[in-house]
């Protein structure tokens, strides 16, 4: 398909995702948009506005390449699509690791690759979405913050890399925002027999994200700020963009980190339900 206008690809479109509402919004600023999930039924809404919607399975080599074989032209290419797994350490198995690793990281390189020559050809914008949980609250979620920090790194590298070509290279840092991330998650739940047991109610209060709720901010909202983020600023294409309810704090959060190793580790102990545990042990031991 040939068209006059630029092109962005938003990878991770299903119907109430972040990625149909960047989709919505670049198609508003006029954009070709070339929108994607793994299947097109939860593209429906997207089609029906007259965005080109395709399938896409990023967890298959094979349509990976069956779709850039399909393109022929990019100006920004918006690595959106991944999945969550909320589990601390101890309880995640080094196969749901290799998951998360599988859904947040690997596609990117391999998409990316890809589609390199019509981004360098156009002198266009890869984007790359991360979360806060690659820099501040990273816990429980643990192997999906190791995942988004490895992202994190691979976006610096790309950045550094490709500026020769004229390539932009974006992290998009997103705190908490309304999404379908986990749509299609079972409620995380502690497994029996976890050394989280004894504050197991609290726990798992906190992997569900009660604590959350009210607080995101709209998919809706968040695009538009992230858009316009991208497109709009004064001096030019940021390095990164950190949006989304609290995603300045984290950022603060952050360089405090930088500044005091671990100076936030007993708050967010406190805040996933595990502070005091190290006491209730203790008290534990000696009644036993």
């Amino acid at each position: 398909m040939t068209t006059s206008k630029k092109t962005v690809i938003v990878t991770g479109c299903s119907k109430d995702s972040l990625g149909e509402a960047l989709a919505k919004e670049f198609h508003r600023r006029n954009y070709h948009v070339i929108a994607t999930a793994r299947s097109l039924s939860r593209l429906e809404s997207l089609a029906s506005m007259g965005i080109d919607t395709r399938e896409l399975d990023l967890l298959s080599s094979s349509s990976i390449k069956s779709f850039c074989a399909g393109i022929t032209s990019l100006d920004i290419l918006f690595n959106n699509a991944g999945g969550n797994l909320v589990m601390p350490f101890a309880d995640t198995s080094p196969q749901e690791f290799r998951h998360m690793f599988d859904l947040n990281f690997f596609p990117v390189i391999e998409l990316t690759q890809f589609l390199l020559p019509h981004i360098i050809r156009s002198k266009g914008i890869i984007v790359n979405h991360t979360s806060q949980s690659a820099y501040g609250l990273k816990v429980p979620a643990t192997a999906y913050a190791c995942a988004k920090a490895a992202l994190a790194c691979l976006t610096d590298c790309m950045r550094i890399e490709l500026a020769p070509f004229d390539v932009r290279v974006v992290e998009v840092v997103t705190g908490m925002a309304s999404s379908n991330i986990t749509k299609f998650e079972a409620t995380p739940r502690l497994p029996q027999g976890s050394i989280y047991s004894p504050v197991r109610e609290r726990f798992e209060k906190s992997m569900k994200g009660a604590d959350a709720d009210g607080y995101q901010m709209s998919a809706e909202k968040w695009a538009k700020r992230v858009v316009s983020d991208l497109l709009d600023r004064w001096f030019g294409t940021p390095k990164w963009i950190w949006r989304g309810a609290f995603a300045t704090t984290m950022y603060v959060i952050y360089w405090a980190d930088i500044l005091w190793k671990g100076c936030m580790d007993g708050p967010f102990r406190a805040a996933i339900g595990i502070g005091g545990l190290k006491k209730l042990l203790a008290e534990e031991k000696k009644t036993a």
